[in-house]
């Protein structure tokens, strides 16, 4: 295993972007699409949604961009962008693209609830717990 850095453009597999771009941003459309995906793929889709969020997170408290943001301020923040899609996050995360106004953090969508949602409806697991196994 290599220590190399995070590129988001080559570490996040495009099988979550291909996901998010087809829902739109919108948490039923990804909820209906992943009805359709098998349990691998849901996992796989989750597992780099969460390290895309978490990698975002890491990245801005670094660089100071959150200010004195709480962690779970900067999680909901980092879910938001990520739901946003492959290019808003490479730029964010790059620092290619300012980060949203902080009034306006509250009130964008979040998707990472869907995929547990979904999973726990059609396999009656938690996802956290499948991934956990790991």
């Amino acid at each position: 295993m290599t220590n190399a850095p995070f590129t988001p453009a080559v570490d996040i597999p495009d099988l979550l972007w291909r996901l998010l771009e087809g829902a739109e941003k919108d948490p039923e459309s990804l909820r209906k699409l992943l009805y359709n995906e098998p349990q691998e793929t849901i996992i796989a889709a989750f597992r780099a949604y969460r390290d895309a969020q978490v990698e975002l997170a890491d990245r801005l408290v670094v660089t100071n961009r959150a200010g004195d943001s709480t962690e779970d301020t900067l999680d909901d923040l980092a879910d938001a962008v990520v739901a946003m899609g492959k290019l808003v996050y490479c730029d964010l995360y790059e620092g290619r693209m300012d980060l949203p106004r902080r009034q306006e953090w509250e009130g964008l969508p979040t998707l990472i609830h869907v995929f547990g949602d979904v999973y726990d409806e059609r396999f009656d697991l938690e996802i956290d717990d499948v991934l956990d196994e790991d």
